[in-house]
């Protein structure tokens, strides 16, 4: 055998030490990472996450620029729930100092200045650069991307940072230019929040009627400040009828008919996967344990797919593991099927201890390559219940108030046949 000289020997036995010190060098980084957004997760105080995010600034000069915009969107967050309006904005601006071309930052920074009624000029710049921005990002769809997926992202995207364009206006007491931009916000994404916008801005100009129809409407969904949205409904209402007769009649007929709404779209949605058998996975819980879910004929299965970066997931768990808790001594099954990655295990079991949820957690790969895509989620939360013979007979999009009356109500349905 053909000996290799000494010389080669050593530069492959350099090349191979410096390949392994890189890669302990980055598991290590790693970790640090994960302990670092554990950390953040876990305090609850917005001051001690500030001094903890400035801790990890100063003493972690390996952090990358991503890591860097990161923390100083946290130390903007926290100093905006501590209503240190000044400190915020300094927050929001160093981290697009290090990216001035990311538009979701320029749409916070002067959505909170809209909020705050602040620097209300620099706000108007800031949210007409985010749209602009994402206008050019959203003209070429990737490869990867599905069309339906990449349009909802962009209507979300676009309405929402309209919405900011909206406010500020409305804050600079140009009411005709923000109802004209709060009109094509909600054409773009019929949020609740940006319809308690539209409906302040339609009172405002003195379109009274329209303005009652959508702050009712607002206040049958998840708007941003309820309490003031529901006085400001009543001033508008007293303004118009001089008296609050029929208001309450007016608010129950726009529950129903948002949760005729959402029964509706619901149903539309999930007909390609309602009735249909559940594809079969073959998932490790994060003990390790392997799950198939066609050893679970004779159940009623619940799958949840979430990621902790969601925070309508964040919201939705408790109503799940209500549901779970009420449900021990029925034949049914609860997995929380996350979307992170195996990579993210360690992360995710944190989180999970921490918040005490009894269900079990199955590592479902990254959203968008993993068994969501082989379950047709297009977005998370979304909720499955699969009956005993292994049949979807019901689907959950996005977060729900009233999740945990609707899984209850759905197992005990299925457990009777």
């Amino acid at each position: 055998m053909k000996q290799v000289p000494f010389l080669l020997k050593l530069m492959m036995g350099l090349s191979l030490a410096a390949v392994i010190g890189s890669s302990l060098i980055w598991f290590d980084r790693q970790s640090k990472l994960i302990k670092m957004s554990e950390q953040l997760e876990a305090e609850g105080d917005p001051g001690k996450r500030i001094e903890l995010a400035k801790g990890f600034l100063k003493n972690t000069a390996w952090l990358d620029q991503n890591v860097q915009k990161k923390l100083y969107v946290v130390i903007a967050q926290s100093h905006s729930q501590l209503g240190q309006g000044p400190e915020m904005v300094e927050g929001f601006k160093s981290a697009i100092t290090i990216d001035p071309k990311d538009h979701n930052l320029l749409n916070n920074l002067a959505y909170e200045l809209a909020k705050n009624k602040t620097d209300l000029d620099s706000a108007e710049a800031y949210s007409k650069r985010s749209i602009d921005l994402a206008k050019e990002e959203f003209k070429a769809k990737p490869w990867d991307v599905s069309q339906e997926r990449w349009d909802r992202t962009k209507a979300q995207t676009i309405g929402n940072y309209l919405d900011t364009y909206g406010w500020v206006y409305y804050q600079k007491g140009n009411y005709f230019k923000a109802l004209e931009q709060l009109q094509e916000a909600f054409r773009f994404i019929p949020e609740p929040t940006i319809e308690y916008h539209l409906g302040l801005a339609y009172y405002q100009t003195g379109q009274l009627d329209s303005a009652i129809t959508h702050l009712a409407d607002c206040l049958a969904g998840q708007v941003e400040d309820p309490q003031k949205a529901k006085t400001d409904f009543e001033t508008v209402y007293l303004a118009r009828h001089k008296n609050k007769n029929g208001m309450e009649d007016l608010l129950t007929k726009a529950r129903d008919k948002k949760t005729a709404e959402e029964i509706k779209a619901d149903s539309a949605s999930a007909a390609t996967v309602i009735g249909r058998p559940a594809p079969e996975f073959r998932l490790s819980d994060l003990d390790g344990t392997i799950h198939k879910l066609s050893d679970h004929r004779g159940k009623v299965v619940v799958l949840d797919f979430w990621a902790t970066w969601c925070q309508p997931c964040k919201m939705s768990l408790p109503l799940v593991d209500k549901a779970f808790l009420a449900s021990q001594d029925k034949e049914v099954l609860f997995f929380a099927v996350n979307l992170e990655g195996t990579d993210k295990k360690d992360m995710v079991k944190s989180f999970w201890i921490r918040k005490g949820y009894g269900f079990p957690v199955l590592m479902g790969g990254m959203m968008g390559n993993g068994i969501d895509k082989v379950y047709q989620v297009s977005g998370i939360p979304t909720t499955f219940v699969i009956d005993k013979n292994g049949i979807i007979k019901y689907r959950h999009i996005g977060y729900r108030q009233n999740l945990d009356q609707l899984l209850l109500k759905e197992i005990e349905e299925l457990l009777k046949q």
